[in-house]
């Protein structure tokens, strides 16, 4: 009787997982984004699954994009700045369970030595500003 109970309670304890990994914006200042040509969509989430991660591209000290496979791109802004993120922009990280989550650590790389390790925040899905084409002028000839 006690393993089923055990049983419910991590499947219940799995579904809230689950359910909460999609979340709305919180109080994150995503205003760096637009000085960059993104926005963001509105979702966040905690974790990216790592095999889905094409390449990062670090954009300051606190800032780092994910781009993943299906043309998503998730932006990581950190609470703390990450010293020397933004000068070295290259980034080490370990991959436990097959995602990268907002509790996991990166490292920044250096080429003479042992780099800070700076705690990652939520994952913003972010998109590319749609800029309209300017209408075709017609011609005074």
């Amino acid at each position: 009787m006690l393993s089923k109970f055990n049983f419910i309670i991590a499947a219940i304890a799995f579904s809230f997982v689950a359910l909460s990994d999609v979340r709305a914006e919180e109080e994150v200042d995503l205003s760096v984004l637009k000085s960059i040509g993104y926005e963001a969509t509105g979702v966040s989430r905690r974790c990216v699954s790592h095999t889905h991660i094409r390449r990062t591209e670090v954009i300051d000290d606190y800032t780092i994009l994910f781009h993943m496979t299906g043309r998503k791109t998730y932006a990581n802004i950190m609470e703390r700045q990450c010293r020397r993120l933004g000068y070295e922009r290259a980034i080490k990280y370990v991959v436990r369970g097959g995602t990268l989550c907002n509790v996991d650590t990166i490292e920044v790389l250096t080429p003479s030595f042992s780099g800070p390790r700076c705690s990652l925040g939520d994952f913003y899905e972010i998109e590319k500003i749609k800029t309209e084409a300017p209408e075709d002028t017609p011609s005074t000839e």
